[in-house]
């Protein structure tokens, strides 16, 4: 059993020849501001143990993937106690592999998750925005795609959204889609 700060998602992947879990903490009934909490499956795989922690704020998205032999982590950011136009946060393993490193901020509104996905050796990453401070769901949910050089996040596409609270991508006769659940 792990002891978690009211997780909201979880995102388990493998980096480095070593297993991870992820937690994504939103809130503890007192704050939003919570430290999410990273763990790793010890030498003898008989337990998690903690890796590391890092400041979130009503963290309710976590995803993992894997680009160019090195591992990203996402952090979707919702509310900071006084608005939900936060940072979201990508982080990246670093060469030693001793802890996560900032990447890169992102610009979210109440981002409620994230979804990964490859297409034609590109990676791509949405960041789904449930809301405004004024209780507005119509917003752009953002789509950003990994640069060549593997620097930064760029954004590809802006797509309406009313709420979007998941997401999920998948490929049919060749075509690749993104599926974005809605609220509203």
């Amino acid at each position: 059993q792990i002891d978690t700060q009211g997780a909201w998602d979880i995102a388990a992947f493998e980096a480095g020849g070593r297993t991870f879990l992820g937690f994504s903490n939103n809130y503890d009934g007192v704050t939003y501001k919570l430290k999410s909490d990273i763990y790793v499956l010890n030498a003898a795989q008989t337990q998690f143990e903690l890796f590391q922690q890092m400041n979130t704020q009503g963290a309710n998205g976590m995803t993992a993937f894997i680009e160019g032999g090195r591992a990203f982590l996402g952090v979707a950011n919702k509310f900071d106690h006084s608005t939900h136009k936060i940072k979201s946060d990508i982080y990246v393993l670093n060469a030693a592999q001793t802890q996560f490193e900032l990447f890169q901020q992102i610009d979210t509104q109440g981002a409620m998750g994230m979804e990964t996905f490859g297409v034609a050796g590109r990676w791509f990453l949405v960041f789904l925005n449930f809301r405004e401070d004024d209780r507005n769901y119509k917003l752009k949910s953002e789509i950003y795609v990994l640069n060549a050089a593997q620097t930064k996040f760029e954004l590809f596409q802006q797509i309406d959204t009313q709420g979007a609270h998941d997401a999920t991508a998948f490929a049919v006769g060749g075509r690749s889609f993104l599926g974005i659940a809605n609220y509203i």
